[in-house]
């Protein structure tokens, strides 16, 4: 059995064996400089204890806790993912924390929260969770949740002797307190006078009355003295006690001495480097967006095969876009990728057409050929060279049908001309492109077409940015090892280097995710040149970001006097975009420039230079999506113009709730109803007027609905059997 001596030389190794543990700052987090020798372990999801942490009420910004845990947990890099402490009051107030001196060692993870002023606001068991989120290895939502302790702040004095909740009167009661003093000083000063003038009538009583005046004078002075440091201990208290009720009550942050509050509805809450804020109070509201079709597009394009070769890439979109992308390697031969559609197509008497919105010159090409029952081809159109090709369905031409083959070929006597194909196959409508929905109006049973909500798959992520949307992290050469990018903090920018002799430069990096339809700024300044000519420019990408065109959605170039570029963009129907720096020289030459306060920002207006701030996020769970449903008159909410009856998240006492809107209509067979009898013995009323909005127009419904949509008075929705209230 091995001696106490043995165990404690053992326990000893142990601690040294610990201690040698290095723990590395993990980026993404603020330093700050507390400690605390007692560190609080999680494990299993478990809490430690938080009784050697006394809490007492009114406290702010003064207590500071150290967690520490497993790094990985199931695998998982928690480094890796945003860590939170979240908090919930006995009132039901709450709120979640993004930690403060975070470190990391090969196993362990360990980092601080100082608790806020809010958390302390009242005495009482205090929830406190620590928690994680991120983006899992399948791609969906990350949240780990440790199960919660119970910390208990005790009861506190308040700090201003008494008053919990100055009023606004303080002040008056300041001066009057003031000239009470001064008052109560000039009496003293009267009587001292009236003493020393007594005096006068007798030489011994004038010398004992010029002691007794000059102790008068000195109590005097020190009356005042003590009334004047009385009065501004008064006041600061004051000042300082309301200062506690409003960190106590109000702990936000401020902006310009004023806390956050959105407040108009339909209006996006947008701050200033918005990361280092809270907002008080939140309110979100639903947005529902549904797809619609007219049933024009004949042809299911989607159907087509992709194809891939050395060469080029056909790839087909689910919406029946066609991308045509340039390879590598020279084709020896043409090569063709065809479906055939019989049953499916049927024509009719009239004018078929068949048109491409873009692709005009490409190759691979569009093709289609009308084939006869004798396997002759009737009629066809190569859409290489034009954009648009009819053909006129007669009833001869009918007769001799057979089927249709459509599909893409490639010519090897042709460059490959990368270019995105839209093809429209139509004998009704006017010819505007739209998916393949089995040739009927959408949504419709087959084609049901999803609608798209705010918070549609169950979480609704809020993200705070700053306003300059440029991360220098992920720049990159504008060509592959053309030239050398170095970024420069101590000029905002980055300079550019061509390391070779060449006639251009550059530079490129992605911007946070845009919003549609937005206009916004860029600027930048050049602080050193050895080109001819700097701009910027703007590329959008037509794939969800995963490439980028090579035509300039937006540009601007310098201003020759003062060395600075300006310029505004709207970002259209697309939210992902590169920014590029050029640099051009005369002649081939290795270049030298540095672009510095570089900035896209929302707006049409350049306002001053920020330095970019990461992202931070909050996830809110929700049951379902919030719904959002134009209307053109009655809605609860206005976003961009258009009324919506809308669910919306709001923040009542402490807690996030969904708020449905309901409305109601009363069906009791009056005439006014306008129920009819239709097939079967089955009643139906069109009730154009109903509360769920189905309102007849000849293009589009109010309604969102998976399986149905309205476009006449003649369209109904079968109300059941007699007696059933609603449809």
């Amino acid at each position: 059995m091995a001696t106490a001596e043995e165990i404690l030389a053992a326990m000893e190794d142990e601690e040294e064996v610990q201690e040698a543990e290095v723990f590395a700052p993990v980026s993404g987090y603020k330093t700050y400089d507390y400690t605390d020798i007692n560190v609080i372990y999680v494990d299993n999801k478990t809490i430690g204890s938080l009784s050697h942490e006394i809490a007492v009420s009114g406290e702010s910004d003064s207590q500071y806790l150290v967690f520490e845990r497993d790094r990985y947990f199931k695998g998982i890099d928690l480094a890796a993912k945003t860590l939170q402490i979240h908090y919930e009051r006995l009132d039901g107030a709450g709120d979640n924390c993004k930690p403060v001196n975070v470190a990391a060692s090969d196993t362990r993870i360990r980092y601080g929260w100082i608790v806020p002023a809010a958390a302390m606001a009242l005495d009482g068991n205090l929830k406190v969770m620590p928690f994680a989120t991120g983006t899992a290895p399948t791609s969906s939502q990350y949240v780990l949740k440790d199960l919660y302790t119970e910390w208990t702040v005790h009861d506190g004095l308040a700090l201003s002797g008494g008053f919990a909740e100055p009023g606004n009167d303080w002040y008056m009661q300041f001066v009057e307190q003031m000239q009470d003093y001064v008052s109560s000083a000039q009496t003293y000063a009267d009587s001292a006078a009236a003493s020393e003038s007594a005096a006068l009538s007798s030489k011994t009583a004038a010398a004992a009355s010029a002691a007794t005046a000059q102790a008068a004078k000195d109590q005097v002075a020190a009356q005042q003295t003590a009334s004047v440091a009385a009065v501004q201990d008064a006041g600061q208290a004051q000042i300082d006690g309301m200062q506690a009720y409003l960190d106590g009550y109000i702990s936000y942050d401020r902006v310009d001495g004023l806390a956050i509050k959105g407040t108009a509805e339909g209006t996006d809450i947008r701050v200033e480097d918005s990361a280092d804020y809270h907002v008080m109070d939140l309110c979100v509201s639903g947005r529902s967006e549904q797809e619609t079709t007219t049933g024009a597009q004949i042809l299911d394009f989607s159907g087509l095969a992709n194809i891939s070769n050395s060469v080029y890439d056909v790839i087909v979109k689910d919406d029946g876009y066609i991308e045509i992308k340039e390879g590598t390697g020279t084709a020896t031969a043409p090569s063709v990728a065809y479906r055939v559609i019989d049953s499916n197509f049927v024509p009719k008497v009239g004018t078929f057409t068949i048109t491409t919105t873009t692709g005009v010159g490409s190759n691979p090409w569009l093709y289609i050929q009308m084939i006869g029952k004798d396997g002759s081809v009737l009629s066809d159109a190569n859409l290489r060279t034009y954009t648009s090709k009819s053909f006129n369905f007669s009833e001869e031409f009918i007769e001799n049908f057979s089927h249709i083959v459509y599909g893409i070929f490639y010519n090897n006597n042709y460059d490959v001309l990368p270019a995105i194909i839209r093809p429209m196959a139509y004998m009704d409508g006017d010819g505007v492109w739209e998916p393949y929905t089995g040739g009927k109006p959408s949504p419709n049973l087959d084609y049901p077409q999803e609608i798209i909500s705010v918070g549609e798959s169950g979480t609704l992520e809020l993200l705070t940015v700053g306003k300059n949307l440029v991360d220098f992290n992920g720049i990159t050469p504008l060509v592959t090892g053309s030239e050398t990018v170095v970024y420069r903090p101590d000029v905002n920018g980055v300079r550019v280097t061509t390391t070779t002799n060449k006639t251009y430069g550059g530079a490129k990096f992605d911007l946070l995710k845009l919003r549609k339809n937005t206009t916004y700024r860029v600027s930048a300044d050049i602080t050193s040149m050895s080109g001819a000519m700097c701009n910027v420019g703007i590329r959008r990408s037509e794939d969800g970001g995963k490439t980028y065109v090579a035509i300039l959605h937006a540009a601007g170039g310098w201003n020759a006097l003062t060395r600075h570029i300006s310029f505004s963009f709207n970002a259209g129907d697309y939210e992902y975009f590169r920014l590029c720096l050029f640099c051009t020289y005369d002649t081939a030459v290795m270049g030298d420039t540095v672009f510095s306060n570089i900035q896209v920002e929302e707006g049409s207006q350049e306002t001053a230079y920020t330095p970019y701030k990461s992202p931070s996020s909050i996830t809110i769970p929700l049951s379902g999506p919030l719904h959002g449903i134009p209307a053109a008159s009655g809605g609860n909410v206005t976003i961009d113009g258009q009324q919506y009856v809308a669910d919306r998240l709001e923040k009542r006492s402490g807690k996030y709730g969904v708020m449905r809107y309901c409305g109601a209509e009363e069906f009791d067979g009056s005439t006014d109803e306008n129920w009819q009898l239709g097939s079967v013995g089955r009643y139906f009323s069109p009730l154009l007027s109903a509360v769920v909005k189905i309102v007849a127009t000849s293009k589009i419904s109010n309604a969102l609905c998976d399986a149905l949509i309205v476009r006449s008075q003649n369209d109904v929705a079968d109300g059941g059997d007699e007696g059933d209230e609603g449809y």
